[in-house]
């Protein structure tokens, strides 16, 4: 076992990231495993966009540049479609480091890279895969299923983050079930939302509560015309008790504007912008309810974010993170694409109604979280880089496998 710890902490360990321009959450767990094993090397295309205000604790490698050729979208609330070109040298960085374990992130060209050199080098390769989505699953291209579900029979293991990408796995692209393991590892870090704290309350002032927060990109997908009509269906009911403060920017900025004043939420509406990620923990401190009416989100890593900071949730069921949220008990679930605004606008409204209830809840969605750290994702990453190994078997992970009974 002494044996098997010193190999273990000598090993080297390589990650293939396509792009982490957004991947902000990947930075904390990245560097608890480099902790776990020290001879870790990440590679991607796009750096972090605040990778300047925090010292990267990770050996972090800039492979080429990722570039994305889009195709023209038939719905916009769906995930951009395109084509995705990786840096061919990320051949000659992987020969030069020689890993012994792979993690690749979900079904790209340098998954394909990595699988072709396999039977060469030895590598052992697991697939990371986000969550289940419509337009990500590419369940109507044969050609593309038929690559997925190649690469998936020659990877060692693949983790997801959610039940449904799991079942995506298995039933889609005929994982074998054993292979396949569940727990998040998109997870939230409180001291890092929280490196740059800033006095929201100063700012903004005396504001009506409860105080609902979306954060995120202003895009279509993202469902918020359907929480302003909510909002504007409470309005004609007279009720103005609240007030939503919006964090971030995007293409539909001027358009939801819009809507907002039609809607008569000019004085209920605070928009905030775009926010550095250090300094997201003040906001998610500051609100009393969280929302997110996305339309598609193969994860939805800022759920758990809220959560951390004992936020009731209000979550489109349309979310992979939507299985962090038990329904009446850390919040509640909604489907934008099928029920009516007045469902979402009844949810909110029992917080305005009940200011206890988000209390009860917000300590419920504390504890979940902290069931999430990235201490417990690094660890669960090492638990299946020993099972590919051969040192771990299926059996002995099961206690650290996530599910909702657990809970």
């Amino acid at each position: 076992m002494k044996k098997e710890r010193e190999l273990l902490s000598e090993m080297k360990v390589a990650w293939l990231i396509p792009s982490m321009e957004r991947g902000f959450c990947w930075l904390p767990v990245l560097e608890k495993l480099s902790n776990l094993f020290p001879e870790t090397t990440v590679y991607t295309g796009l750096g972090p966009l605040d990778q300047s205000i925090r010292n990267l604790k990770f050996k972090l490698k800039i492979v080429g540049k990722t570039r994305f050729f889009r195709y023209r979208r038939k719905k916009k609330s769906h995930y951009d479609k395109g084509i995705i070109i990786l840096s061919p040298y990320i051949i000659f960085h992987l020969l030069k480091f020689s890993p012994k374990v792979i993690f690749t992130h979900a079904f790209s060209v340098w998954t394909i890279i990595a699988l072709l050199l396999k039977p060469f080098m030895g590598w052992r390769i697991i697939i990371a895969y986000d969550g289940s989505a419509p337009t990500v699953d590419a369940r109507k291209s044969r050609l593309r299923l038929f690559g997925r579900k190649l690469m998936t029979l020659l990877s060692d293991s693949l983790m997801t983050n959610s039940d449904s990408g799991k079942t995506y796995l298995v039933q889609i692209l005929k994982a074998k079930k054993e292979l396949v393991f569940v727990r998040p590892y998109m997870v939230s870090d409180i001291k890092y939302l929280s490196q740059k704290e800033i006095s929201v309350k100063s700012m903004l002032g005396d504001i009506k509560r409860p105080v609902f927060l979306y954060a995120g990109l202003l895009i279509q997908r993202k469902g918020l015309n359907y929480l302003i009509e909510a909002l504007g269906i409470l309005k004609r009911e007279g009720c103005d008790n609240y007030t939503l403060v919006i964090v971030g920017d995007g293409p539909m900025r001027k358009e939801l504007r819009d809507m907002v004043k039609k809607e008569g939420l000019d004085e209920r509406v605070i928009w905030i912008g775009w926010v550095e990620y250090a300094s997201l923990g003040s906001y998610l401190a500051f609100a009393d309810v969280f929302v997110f009416p996305t339309l598609e989100d193969l994860w939805g890593t800022v759920v758990l974010e809220a959560m951390a900071f004992a936020n009731p949730v209000v979550c489109s069921e349309l979310a992979g993170s939507v299985e962090m949220v038990k329904d009446g008990e850390n919040g509640y679930r909604f489907n934008p694409a099928h029920d009516k605004p007045e469902v979402l606008s009844n949810i909110l409204r029992k917080f305005i109604d009940d200011p206890d209830l988000i209390q009860r809840m917000g300590e419920k969605s504390k504890k979940i979280a902290s069931l999430h750290t990235p201490e417990a994702a690094a660890n669960y990453m090492k638990y299946v880089i020993e099972f590919v190994l051969g040192y771990r078997d299926r059996a002995s992970m099961e206690f650290g496998e996530y599910t909702q009974e657990q809970i």
